[in-house]
């Protein structure tokens, strides 16, 4: 029954993520996204008995429900950059986009990979739409800070469908990922830092006014 409920969260934080106008709110569901991602790992460990699972647990609480999160909002506050994200497409058709291609990945997801139970399909279809949600942040909202986080949405999405298909990453590669994750983000954040002191904005878009 918990399983059911973290999953629904998950799914629930994917559609926070779409309707989001604010990088503070969007920082916030990703945080929530994590939350729920490590409650579930929990539960996965707690049925196993696996140590490395309790371990890669505790990893998501620190790094991404804690550490990044509080890296992000302290880059925010820092620029004040905690407005609108800079939207392509405006919340409500966002929201409208990710639920039509949620209901086309568990429509098609049994014949993508035959011979999933029911429990199975929706971790499969949830996860794809994880992903999906990270890549339409990076393309549709024009904030650099907001593309970092898609970024590692799609990273969360991709450590679910890991574990909704096979048994997981191996241990040693989760540990890398986390570390590279968070080597990313501070790098990121001191890139995005450079920007906004050199052009005055975050805005990517306004990139292209560089061009000879």
């Amino acid at each position: 029954m918990w399983t059911h409920i973290l999953t629904v969260g998950l799914l629930f934080s994917v559609f926070l993520m779409a309707a989001s106008k604010r990088l503070g709110a969007l920082i916030r569901a990703f945080r929530f996204q994590s939350l729920m991602l490590a409650l579930l790992t929990a539960s996965f460990a707690r049925h196993s008995d696996d140590l490395e699972l309790w371990v890669i647990t505790v990893m998501i609480l620190f790094i991404k429900v804690w550490l990044i999160p509080r890296h992000l909002e302290k880059i925010t506050a820092e620029m004040s950059s905690g407005e609108n994200m800079g939207l392509v497409l405006n919340p409500p058709m966002s929201v409208i986009i990710v639920t039509v291609f949620g209901w086309l990945i568990y429509s098609f997801s049994d014949s993508v990979i035959g011979g999933m139970s029911g429990d199975a399909r929706l971790n499969f279809s949830i996860s794809f739409l994880t992903i999906f949600t990270g890549f339409f942040l990076m393309v549709f909202r024009l904030k650099a800070l907001a593309q970092i986080i898609g970024l590692l949405v799609m990273e969360n999405g991709v450590f679910m469908l890991a574990s909704s298909i096979s048994d997981g990453m191996p241990f040693i590669v989760e540990i890398a990922v986390f570390f590279d994750l968070f080597v990313l983000v501070v790098v990121a954040g001191i890139f995005v830092y450079r920007i906004k002191g050199l052009f005055t904005h975050i805005d990517v878009s306004r990139l292209t006014r560089l061009k000879g």
